[in-house]
């Protein structure tokens, strides 16, 4: 048995990395995922100007900071600018040149590996926290979690700030002697995503286990100083530049607060888990495998056993997700860092059910036949979506189509998600909505062609969201023109629907 688990590990390990590494270079040269520049553009100005401040908050620093160690080392192999300046490229501000894709990717390839990695650490974590069967169950189920998957492979910080989870995780399962490790690790996992931070609850849970009220207090003390400490050294302008880091959190709440009147995101994020997050077996197993654990951790309590660390891992992600589904704003990504707990649920659920089945050996045959089972009915989403990353963009379909029918050094109004059009090509004015300007100034400017992205007239007319009833009337009026060309995703491309509309001349001037 115990060499059939790792044979099973191997695979488990294997299988992770093929999902994650598989289609990483997905979109390039272009920048397609509207959120990896929020971590490039302050990495690429750390390295440019020498500053370490990286002057944005809305994420914490961590990610960056690892993004511009990679940056500084291949820019001395890669020939690409460290800026993308708009008034020289004619491309929006957050864009990426086509020059500085390595960077990208380099930092792709990083999330990727955290993403394996975070299946390793939870396999150990299930393997302290019950026993190696268990360990290797969840890392299966997490390996093949769709929406965990579809993250690795993107420069964006909810995978890398699950690694740091699961390691606080296992830390806190290795007790009694790494509370401060625990606490460092949650406060690493703070440093790459705010929310992340949720995870300090799990050692401060666990650390009521077994000991006076100065044992636990000291306890507390080592895991929230570490916590504090790593967090500090991850993001150290939170404290050194504190305005412009409360400036950052202000606006990243903001965001979240934008889509006014929605409803029902509780049960939108936990349809989330079913459908994508896990998939409905292991959604299933997790649910049955949380009310176990809950049992469990009563009869503990009753008998002297581990009851408070039992319930380190099961109550943290409970508070979470109601405190996210409080905000208006919905984002399935935000679910990421309680995959790993809802894996350990599912897997405890195996185990246990397992272990009453009789002969021994027909347990464990019937938990692999359940774990391949599960897997079988997850993998097929998650190799879809990588087949799907393969296919081209609408906006590389369009920005071929473009060169070839639009003629070179026609006036092009462009917005946020669509092609990038070079200044060497076409005299292009970028603004984040073409909303944000009235149409008589296109006019005015005789521009000649309207470029518009479903990710940014959407958000126009279902809800309001960018220009409120001045945005929605504008592009009324635009879809108004007459509408040259269109790329919407479909089977065989993914991406945002394309509208390229050809601006009438002026009456004066027809004829």
């Amino acid at each position: 048995m115990r060499l059939l688990w790792w044979l099973v590990g191997a695979a488990v390990l294997g299988g992770a990395c093929w999902l994650r590494f598989e289609s990483i270079d997905w979109g390039a040269p272009f920048v397609y995922h509207p959120d990896e520049h929020f971590v490039l553009q302050p990495a690429l100005e750390i390295v440019r100007s020498g500053d370490p401040n990286p002057h944005f908050f809305q994420y914490p620093s961590l990610l960056i900071y690892l993004q511009a160690a990679l940056v500084a080392v291949l820019r001395r192999f890669v020939d690409a600018p460290l800026e993308s300046n708009y008034l020289v490229n004619g491309i929006g501000p957050w864009d990426a040149l086509p020059s500085q894709w390595p960077f990208v990717l380099a930092g792709r390839l990083l999330v990727a590996a955290s993403a394996v990695l975070t299946v390793a650490l939870l396999a150990r974590t299930g393997a302290r926290l019950q026993d190696r069967a268990t360990g290797w169950i969840a890392a299966a189920l997490l390996a093949g979690a769709a929406l965990h998957n579809q993250s690795s492979h993107s420069l964006t910080t909810d995978v890398p700030a699950t690694a740091f989870v699961v390691a606080c995780l296992l830390a806190t399962a290795a007790q009694p002697s790494r509370w401060a490790l625990a606490g460092a690790m949650a406060g690493l996992a703070a440093g790459t995503k705010y929310t992340a931070g949720m995870v300090l609850l799990v050692p401060l849970l666990a650390a009521l286990e077994g000991g006076a009220p100065a044992e636990i207090l000291s306890r507390w003390i080592r895991i929230g100083v570490a916590a504090l400490a790593a967090f500090l050294l991850s993001t150290p302008y939170a404290l050194l530049d504190a305005p412009s880091f409360w400036e950052g959190l202000q606006a990243q709440r903001q965001n979240y607060m934008a889509w006014k009147g929605q409803t029902g995101n509780l049960w939108w994020y936990l349809r989330e888990l079913y459908d994508r997050g896990l998939g409905p077996a292991p959604a299933l197993l997790a649910a049955a495998g949380a009310l176990l654990l809950g049992a469990r951790a009563l009869l503990a309590a009753r008998g002297g056993g581990r009851a408070a660390l039992l319930l380190s891992f099961l109550l943290p992600p409970l508070p979470y997700v109601a405190w996210i589904a409080s905000y208006p704003s919905r984002a399935e990504r935000n679910l990421i860092v309680v995959l790993p707990f809802l894996c350990l649920w599912a897997a405890l659920a195996l185990r246990w059910a397992g272990d009453l089945v009789r002969p021994a050996r027909l347990g464990a045959a019937l938990q692999f036949a359940a774990v391949l089972a599960v897997l079988a009915s997850v993998l097929p989403s998650s190799r879809a979506f990588n087949q799907r990353l393969r296919a081209p963009d609408t906006r590389t379909q369009a920005l071929a189509w473009m060169r070839a029918n639009v003629p070179r050094g026609a006036k092009v109004a462009r917005e946020e998600y669509t092609p990038q059009l070079q200044r060497g090509e076409y005299d292009v004015t970028y603004v984040f909505s073409l909303a944000r300007q009235p149409y008589e100034r296109y006019l005015s400017e005789r521009v000649e062609y309207l470029v518009a992205s479903s990710n940014v007239y959407g958000r126009s007319l279902e809800p309001p969201y960018i220009g409120g009833e001045v945005g929605r009337a504008f592009y009324e009026t635009l879809f108004g023109l007459p509408l040259v060309q269109e790329f919407a995703p479909s089977p065989a491309a993914g991406g945002p629907t394309i509208r390229v509309y050809r601006v009438p001349l002026p009456p004066e001037e027809h004829g």
